[in-house]
């Protein structure tokens, strides 16, 4: 998220706190972990490059999301 844009949103901080839990949880149930957030973050943030509202992507940023998390969908 970026908080420049909304400033409501929750910290990058948190955002990385749940990730790295829902990986821990991942490992202990032998799920793959798709880390799209470091796909996309610029300095500890999403840039605004990338969206209007500082917490959705832009369309064209979905393509990119798509051709990521493809190889986990056809394994």
């Amino acid at each position: 998220m970026n908080q420049d844009i909304k400033k409501d949103a929750p910290s990058n901080e948190k955002i990385t706190q749940a990730n790295n839990a829902i990986k821990l949880l991942s490992k202990e149930f032998n799920l793959p972990f798709i880390d799209i957030y470091s796909l996309y973050e610029e300095n500890g943030k999403l840039p605004t490059s990338i969206s209007k509202d500082g917490i959705h992507i832009s369309s064209e940023s979905y393509e990119k999301w798509a051709l990521f998390i493809e190889p986990y969908i056809n394994d």
